[in-house]
């Protein structure tokens, strides 16, 4: 798969678990209550997806039909070697500002940001997604997300904004073995100032299982969700039907997956690496980074941030490989409004990040540099 589509495909991956809240009790049936995204902020994730040529009827056929109460997954055994690693990242999970005042995602109540660094058999470049939801009823409705990377491979570096209409079904929590649902989302799309509506994804769920989930790094008593996707495109035929059963602990610390998608089978172990504890608080910040202006810009901008109180904050420049382009100020301000003039040193036009760091919070810019 190109990267475009090994992107959509790891992030379809992790909008599915969207769905998914996890505790840490067991009993005869486990009980999905804490919403996976806030359960991994401030976490570090590593994802493996392999592409198999054993097929289901193979090492997975145990996994693909140990369906029922008391059953045990083992991820631990499966043959490697005659697997291909297709796509591997390494994901951090934080609290983030949202950086885009788009009206589509008006009301958020809730930002956060995953940054994919590059790694051996993954994208070539840092992927910045900022995902955007509110809190209702103890059921978190996604409202969009912002993917900031080359995500079409042309070497330029892109903003990719998807709007995510409200489901036709929302989904009832807790979640229980047995439990089942359906719903309808339309995903809106603006990519390079065009907006198009990319798909509709019909999207069944249901629990089969529960039992004791076994990968490399331990095991953990867990869920077993089928679930079955089509995405289609407006006035188009069906375009992509996907098949997986995903294996998600109770503790949320770690996950597999099984995808078969156009007669090739695909398995996905995913796990927590470290972190601390996150709780369901929103992110209290003592300053504000606002948008710098002009943006785009040729020669010299003006970067716009306030403090509520006197705190030693960091701003730097960063391009999209996460490095560091320039440090504007490390030091001590004072509360109140506050103004920098940057002049970019020969510095090559495009898209690179306004960071701002006061203790353990950090938010971000966009800078559109036009020389």
């Amino acid at each position: 798969m190109h990267t475009f589509t090994k992107l959509l495909f790891s992030k379809k991956i992790i909008f599915s678990l969207f769905v998914l809240w996890i505790c840490a009790g067991l009993t005869a049936q486990i009980t999905i209550n804490e919403n996976v995204v806030t359960d991994d902020l401030g976490k570090t994730i590593k994802t493996v997806l392999y592409e198999t040529n054993l097929g289901i009827s193979g090492q997975l056929s145990p996994l693909v039909n140990a369906a029922g109460a008391n059953q045990t997954w083992d991820f631990s055994d499966l043959n490697y070697v005659d697997s291909t690693v297709i796509f591997e990242e390494l994901m951090t999970i934080a609290p983030n500002d949202p950086y885009i005042n788009d009206p589509n995602l008006a009301g958020s109540t809730f930002v956060w940001k995953e940054t994919v660094p590059p790694v051996t058999g993954g994208l070539p470049d840092t992927v910045f997604q900022y995902r955007y939801g509110t809190l209702q009823g103890g059921t978190w409705l996604m409202k969009g997300a912002v993917t900031v990377a080359d995500i079409d491979g042309d070497g330029t570096v892109d903003n990719f904004l998807q709007w995510f209409s409200p489901p036709s079904l929302q989904v009832q929590f807790p979640v229980t073995f047995g439990s089942e649902w359906h719903d309808t989302t339309s995903l809106k799309q603006d990519f390079m100032g065009t907006v198009f509506t990319s798909a509709i994804m019909l999207d069944s769920n249901w629990v089969d299982g529960w039992g004791t989930l076994i990968t490399p790094t331990g095991s953990a008593p867990a869920l077993r969700i089928r679930d079955k996707v089509i995405d289609s495109v407006p006035n188009a035929p069906i375009v992509d039907v996907s098949n997986s059963l995903d294996f998600q602990s109770a503790d949320g610390s770690q996950s597999a997956s099984i995808v078969i998608e156009d007669g090739r089978a695909f398995y996905r172990v995913r796990t927590v690496i470290g972190g601390t504890t996150p709780t369901l608080d929103l992110p209290s910040f003592s300053f504000r980074l606002e948008q710098n202006y002009p943006n785009p810009f040729s020669e010299n901008t003006t970067v716009v941030f306030s403090m509520e109180k006197a705190e030693k904050a960091r701003l730097r420049v960063v391009d999209m490989k996460g490095e560091t382009c320039e440090v504007l100020a490390d030091q001590l301000f004072q509360a109140g409004h506050q103004e920098l003039e940057w002049t970019p040193n020969n510095l090559p036009s495009g898209m690179y990040i306004l960071e701002m760091k006061v203790g353990n919070m950090i938010q971000h810019r966009m800078l559109n540099l036009q020389n």
